[in-house]
């Protein structure tokens, strides 16, 4: 019971959360996921389903432009994902658009 997981997170069925973990508001986490350890996930964030997240990642934080901007991005993650160590991926920003960060399925 180590990892912290905001109250409005959807989590799916089957889904493991290691230790260690941070999971902020409006997240949704789809069935079947499984996160390693030490993983930050950000608000607005979907997993889709079966997807396996290393130990390091964080996805979803604020983007690195500092632009002005009128709507935060989101990040979704597409199903059957393998996400390893020390990956980020950050909300993508983009004034007047909501930018969606989609990692396809192969």
């Amino acid at each position: 019971p180590t990892s912290i997981i905001h109250s409005n997170v959807k989590i799916g069925k089957r889904v493991n959360i290691g230790p260690y973990c941070i999971i902020e508001k409006d997240v949704e986490i789809e069935d079947d996921c499984e996160l390693k350890s030490q993983i930050v996930i950000g608000s607005r964030t979907i997993i889709g389903k079966q997807t396996q997240i290393f130990p390091f990642t964080t996805i979803g934080l604020q983007s690195q432009d500092r632009k002005p901007k009128i709507n935060e991005g989101i990040v979704k993650i597409g199903n059957n994902c393998v996400i390893r160590e020390h990956v980020s991926i950050h909300a993508g920003t983009q004034v007047l658009f909501l930018n969606i960060v989609l990692i396809i399925e192969l």
